[in-house]
């Protein structure tokens, strides 16, 4: 479910390529109060490009064997273990982004907004 593409361009003779990227970055949004005995996780993943909300894009709980894609709101949620998780996620298109270790605490949903960034390569 996880994997890399390598793209192969090719400018004009004489032409540089200008290569350009946009970071992308996450926070951890907020903690509300949750069904007893759970966490749960919502991720919520938009294109720091254009602000749009991202269908599709493979949310992963690297601890865990959890993974997900986002819907049409660019939101995937799920319960998961409490404890200390680094989440991914990668979209076609996208500079994936991986967390450092997020706290999922019992009886709480927490929030984490991704907005992903993009490599672009212009010819001039």
């Amino acid at each position: 479910m996880f994997g890399y593409a390598l793209i192969v361009c090719a400018c004009s003779i004489g032409k540089r390529p200008d290569i350009r990227v946009i970071v992308g970055d996450y926070k951890v949004e907020n903690t509300n109060t949750y069904k007893s005995g759970r966490s749960e996780m919502v991720c919520i993943v938009y294109d720091k490009l254009t602000g749009s909300p991202i269908e599709n894009a493979a949310v992963r709980v690297i601890e865990q064997d959890i993974a997900g894609f986002t819907n049409l709101d660019g939101v995937y949620k799920v319960d998961i273990p409490v404890g200390k998780h680094s989440l991914k996620v990668i979209h076609a298109g996208n500079t994936p982004i991986e967390t450092k270790p997020i706290s999922f605490e019992i009886n709480t949903s927490t929030t984490v907004k991704f907005e992903l960034g993009t490599t672009m390569i212009i010819c001039h």
